[in-house]
């Protein structure tokens, strides 16, 4: 009998001892842990294992693990087994870096000092040849080379809608050059997340979950979401025309000719105020989408709401509401499948690559123009006082090398754009490629001229960068609106439920040390549209160009 009451003790007194854990502190943990193993393990990185099939095991087993300590235990014997899978070398000149690497994943409820000192032996590895997960293109952005898709269109199960947010963190984790601008902190989004992903009860929360998690890394580039087979959560037909936000309002416009069609069928007009989508108000509409778009900044975010959620819908008609010179009118909104609004619209477009404002402005229009038509468009413009460069449709470095732009336009040779990728041996580390980029030729400029240059948000990525280049010039001056702020290479996920997602992979900022991604790069005359002017078919940012471009 006494016997038996010191076992009672020693049971009591060992489970007083021992820290209890939640369920999503447990699935947290072993997700950092998987992703971790999974870019600097060797036995991960060049195994034969099923890495995502052993994260689903795994996730099974957690249930039946109540402790800190049992789960540290747990994780530690893993840790043994794959190390006696793979001869293991140590990289010492790494050891500073390594402690960063080991410091973003430390979390005293997750993690003993025990298990922490495996995490650094493991992170000193120098992970060298094929890696299975991870390949690189031939500038040496990274490849993420996931097979299986888990074809369960398009709402997974539950251990694979986690496993789906495990492939995001870890991708992320060691390879975002920008995941400091998450003000929650990267390692807090995961305990976030988990519970959206668990809960979700269909498809569309399952795609509002993804895009919300990568809605937190403020980066634009990551606010797309591409299906193979075409499918949208949100609708698989569309309004064919843009709406914009302006004065705080979501106004009916777009920089191209309004269609006919549209005139005739659904008698919408521009500027018209959008005030609900079958009986939803466009406010909760609006609250709503800003929970799962991503965008470095409001009016980048905002964009994507207008231009492309608000107009998704499964109905081929929505009974809209606008307002209209005061007045409250309902119409018969029609949607079409597919990419119906280019047809609508470019059959049209009367559009030219660059004309003659007058006899002292020239205008061009980079999205139109290659490099003959910049020749032949400079042969005639390049006497004028002013040459307003529109970037807002955007910038095709294909067609338009920027070499052109510089043997009109530069005066000397400079530094535009620093650029930093992924090192190929150690995820998490970002080195700067060289050598740096450079712009120009030391000459006297060919046009001596005003050069105004219009932007806004829609100014996004390579447009940027055209932007970035131009800046060096000389006479410079930018009117409109502030960029997207998302810039460098944008590189692809695959996500379970056969859905893809880019964000930037690789970091980029401007000779004076700004981050590509973020507040974009600001104009120098602001300029506000407003709904008058969408009304009137006017293009304020362009006319206040051309006002510019008269003044002395």
């Amino acid at each position: 009998m006494k016997n038996f009451f010191l076992l009672l003790f020693f049971v009591a007194t060992n489970a007083i001892g021992q820290t209890s854990i939640s369920e999503t502190d447990k699935i947290a943990a072993w997700t950092k842990m998987w992703s971790f193993l999974k870019y600097f393990h060797p036995a991960v990185t060049h195994g034969t294992m099923d890495w995502d099939q052993f994260y689903l095991n795994e996730l099974d087993s957690l249930k039946n693990i109540n402790s800190k300590e049992d789960l540290n235990l747990r994780f530690i014997d893993i840790i043994k087994k794959l190390n006696s899978e793979r001869v293991m070398y140590v990289n010492p000149k790494e050891t500073e870096f390594v402690d960063t690497i080991i410091n973003n994943l430390y979390n005293v409820e997750h993690f003993s000092d025990e298990l922490m000192q495996y995490f650094k032996e493991i992170a000193l590895q120098r992970i060298s040849g094929k890696n299975r997960f991870l390949d690189f293109n031939e500038i040496d952005h990274p490849i993420f080379l996931e097979k299986d898709t888990y074809k369960d269109i398009h709402y997974p199960s539950k251990p694979i809608r986690l496993l789906a947010l495990a492939r995001i963190w870890a991708t992320i984790e060691y390879f975002s050059p920008h995941k400091n601008r998450i003000e929650l902190g990267w390692q807090n989004v995961l305990e976030n997340q988990i519970p959206k992903f668990e809960k979700a009860k269909d498809s569309l929360e399952y795609y509002k979950a993804i895009l919300n998690t990568f809605s937190y890394l403020r980066d634009s580039h990551s606010s797309i979401t591409f299906h193979p087979d075409k499918y949208s959560a949100l609708g698989d037909k569309g309004f064919q025309l843009y709406f914009q936000l302006i004065e705080d309002k979501v106004v009916a416009t777009n920089f191209l000719p309004q269609s006919k069609l549209l005139k005739q069928k659904d008698q919408i007009e521009y500027g018209d105020i959008l005030i609900s989508i079958d009986g939803i108000s466009v406010d909760n509409l609006l609250n709503e989408y800003r929970q799962f778009v991503g965008g470095s900044h409001k009016a980048s975010r905002d964009k994507f709401i207008t231009s492309n959620h608000l107009r998704l819908g499964w109905n081929d008609t929505a009974v809209v509401e606008v307002e209209r010179s005061n007045e409250l009118k309902k119409l018969k909104l029609h949607r079409y499948k597919g990419n119906y609004i280019s047809k609508l619209i470019s059959d049209e477009l009367v559009a030219t690559s660059w004309k003659e404002i007058d006899k002292e402005i020239g205008f061009i229009r980079t999205d139109l123009m290659s490099n003959e038509e910049f020749y032949k468009a400079m042969r005639k413009l390049k006497k004028k006082k002013a040459l307003i460069i529109d970037l807002r449709h955007g910038y095709n470095f294909d067609k338009l090398n920027s070499e052109v732009l510089a043997y009109y336009f530069s005066s000397e040779e400079k530094k535009y754009a620093h650029m930093y990728n992924i090192s190929k041996d150690i995820p998490g580390k970002f080195y700067e490629i060289n050598p740096v980029f450079m712009i120009g030729i030391k000459q006297k400029p060919k046009y001596n001229g005003k050069l105004i240059i219009l932007i806004d948000e829609y100014v996004q990525s390579a447009s940027e960068t055209a932007l970035s280049l131009i800046k060096t010039f000389p006479n410079v001056i930018l009117i409109g609106q502030s960029t997207a702020g998302s810039n460098g290479n944008a590189a692809l996920i695959n996500i379970p439920g056969n859905y893809s997602v880019y964000f930037t992979a690789a970091g980029m900022s401007y000779p004076d040390g700004t981050s590509a991604v973020g507040n974009g790069i600001q104009p120098d005359i602001y300029v506000k549209r407003t709904i008058e002017g969408i009304k009137n078919n006017k293009d304020e940012i362009l006319e206040k160009a051309v006002e510019y471009a008269k003044s002395n």
